[in-house]
């Protein structure tokens, strides 16, 4: 059998996989920063769920939108002044 390959030029989009341990660096992370930030196809686990409950009992506000985009806001404590 001959086999003729010819080059042949691709397009398209690739969307990796989410990763547990990238989803939950990236929810830590955002709860840090300031302003808004978007984490785009997280990882839907336990444990990420897990660590979106810690990240709010510190203060993060996240909102899930089909769990397919986190948006993640920290609240900021006011400093009490005597």
């Amino acid at each position: 059998m001959n086999v003729c390959i010819k080059p042949h030029r691709f397009s398209g989009v690739v969307r990796i996989p989410a990763s547990k341990s990238h989803t939950i660096r990236q929810l830590l992370i955002a709860s840090l920063a300031d302003g808004v930030s978007e984490i785009s196809y997280p990882l839907d686990s336990l444990d990420t769920r897990s660590c979106v409950l810690a990240c709010k009992a510190f203060g993060a506000e996240i909102t899930e939108y089909r769990m397919l985009i986190l948006y993640v806001q920290i609240r900021r404590m006011e400093t009490v002044k005597n």
